[in-house]
């Protein structure tokens, strides 16, 4: 795979943070309601992300894949909404071995964003919209930072 692809690719599933902000800002009433759902969907996607690569590394090592799941499920409880994107950033550059897993990888992040980059909205929708995207942005920029420049190490 080209860098190139490689990087339009994990600038489309950050574009999720995106539009879940704009999910926020086109809707904010719906915002009371839905709060515990969209909790509830980020923990959703990455578990499928976790069991996606589980499943995956079943295939050499099933120590190795019980071992992935486990640290998996206990991240998605006990960690910081801040180590998320650092994260997939690695899980994205992990999954480029296998292109099926790559396009489950770069789905997962796309919508597990949807509902972030809403409730970052709501968190913060007494700023203007433009400093929501800015911050939002400049909170998440690790994924880049970590996937773009692991592209070119070759293991």
């Amino acid at each position: 795979m080209s860098f190139l692809t490689y990087s339009l690719v994990s600038a489309a599933s950050f574009s999720g943070l995106f539009a879940g902000a704009a999910l926020a800002f086109i809707a904010p009433e719906e915002m009371d309601i839905g709060r515990k759902h969209f909790s509830m969907l980020r923990k959703i996607f990455f578990s499928i992300l976790i069991l996606s690569f589980g499943f995956f590394y079943s295939r050499q090592s099933i120590m190795a894949a019980l071992l992935f799941v486990v640290l998996g499920s206990l991240f998605i409880f006990l960690a910081n909404k801040k180590f998320i994107y650092p994260i997939l950033g690695a899980l994205f550059y992990s999954s480029n071995i296998d292109i099926v897993l790559f396009e489950i990888t770069a789905i997962s992040i796309f919508l597990m964003g949807l509902p972030m980059g809403t409730l970052f909205a709501e968190e913060h929708k007494k700023m203007k919209k433009m400093m929501i995207l800015k911050k939002l942005f400049l909170q998440n920029a690790m994924f880049f930072v970590i996937c773009l420049p692991l592209y070119f190490l070759k293991f």
